[in-house]
């Protein structure tokens, strides 16, 4: 779908919130009283695009040229209803008026708009309704097969639907014992774990008070580390080198792609001069990176060592607390154990029991799959077919 058909899609969905006004209204019935199509308005578009019948719509100014010989073509094509709206009454805030009239507009049912021509005035008009009614048929026909599809599908799934509501259902009465067993195990365990919990929190906040002032140290010390770089004069000028040579080499890669496509061959010399300055402009490239690295580790340096300290001190905390932390979760791991086994036990007997009820759902579901295969597959195809007629596009008879 073209660009213009998406804001033209924009453009009639936002016609559908169009607020009613007196002024609105009494120009519709103007417009309807010397109209030579059926008129549409933001208020009555919905409905006509709702339909059946695809719609040719054609958004005029003040006057429309071709309506009158339209209409005189409207008995040829009773497969597709024929419209004319004021442009104007489809200006919205949110929407780019087109600004190009008459603009003509198909419509198909279930898919939404899909031509548009702007300046329309066909040489032959015959011709380009014809072209415009014979395509949108097609795609008419498409959606609805797509359509038929899908509600064939959900006629199909209704049944194996219900069947698993109902297992779904009973399944939720029939587990609540074994439910009502795990969550008593798992009260237990909570219970049981209780004291080992309250002293790893407590161990945790004095860990956290002892490392966060460390953290923040080594962070601020990080931080200056980054402006000293940032700030140090050999470390830019080495940066706006670096800059430089990429320009220039992206230039050298523009210059050697002119002379190649002006047949320049390899051992010219103008050729060899370009790939020459590349090599240069390469190696002194590799030169000046590592040369701002070295900068770098240097200037980095003094900061490096003041922030050691800091990090034994930090990695001193983790060696005290670490052991002590690690000893209260296997505490709290074996003190869960025998009420997270015992749920596990509940689980697997209840699991055991309903498997009766299990199968008869895997039943139900592999039934319903087996049905809706060949369903599925016809949807692939009428998918695909709606897809490669929504981009046919009659040539334009202008």
């Amino acid at each position: 779908m073209t660009k213009k058909i998406v804001v033209l899609a924009a453009a009639l969905a936002a016609a559908l919130s169009f607020a009613t006004s007196q002024a609105a209204f009494a120009q519709a019935q103007v417009q309807t009283q010397a109209a030579a199509l059926p008129v549409v308005t933001p208020q009555t578009v919905d409905a006509e695009l709702a339909g059946y019948k695809p719609v040719f719509i054609i958004l005029t100014g003040a006057d429309c040229n071709v309506c009158t010989e339209i209409a005189k073509l409207v008995a040829k094509y009773p497969q597709m209803k024929f419209l004319q709206g004021k442009a104007s009454d489809f200006d919205s805030p949110d929407v780019v008026h087109v600004g190009i009239l008459p603009l003509a507009i198909v419509s198909v049912p279930g898919v939404g708009p899909t031509f548009q021509q702007e300046k329309f005035a066909p040489a032959d008009l015959d011709k380009f309704i014809a072209e415009r009614v014979t395509v949108a048929m097609r795609q008419t026909a498409a959606s609805n097969k797509v359509s038929a599809v899908r509600e064939s599908i959900k006629t199909t799934s209704q049944p194996f639907n219900e069947d698993l509501a109902k297992l779904n259902a009973e399944f939720k009465e029939l587990w609540k014992p074994y439910a009502d067993r795990i969550e008593a195990e798992r009260l237990k365990a909570a219970k049981a774990t209780a004291p080992f919990e309250a002293q790893l929190t407590a161990l945790s906040k004095k860990a956290n008070d002892e490392r966060d002032p460390l953290v923040a140290k080594l962070r601020e010390i990080d931080g200056r580390a980054r402006a000293a770089v940032e700030a140090d004069p050999e470390i830019v000028a080495h940066t706006k080198t670096i800059g430089d040579l990429r320009k220039s080499f992206a230039d050298a890669e523009t210059e050697l792609e002119q002379l190649k496509e002006k047949g320049v061959d390899g051992k010219d010399a103008a050729f060899k001069a370009v790939t020459d300055k590349m090599s240069a402009l390469d190696k002194s490239f590799g030169d000046t990176v590592t040369a701002g690295r070295a900068r770098t580790v240097e200037v980095m340096k003094p900061f490096a060592e003041e922030a050691k300290p800091v990090a034994a001190q930090l990695d001193a905390v983790e060696k005290k607390f670490g052991p002590q932390i690690a000893d209260l979760y296997a505490k709290i791991e074996q003190a869960s154990k025998p009420f997270a086994d015992e749920a596990s036990k509940i689980s697997a007997e209840g699991k055991l029991m309903l498997k009766p009820h299990f199968d008869a759902v895997d039943t139900v579901k592999a039934n319903k799959k087996r049905a809706l295969k060949p369903l599925f597959d016809e949807l692939k195809t009428a998918m695909g077919e709606l897809e490669k007629v929504l981009d046919e596009t009659a040539a334009p008879a202008k």
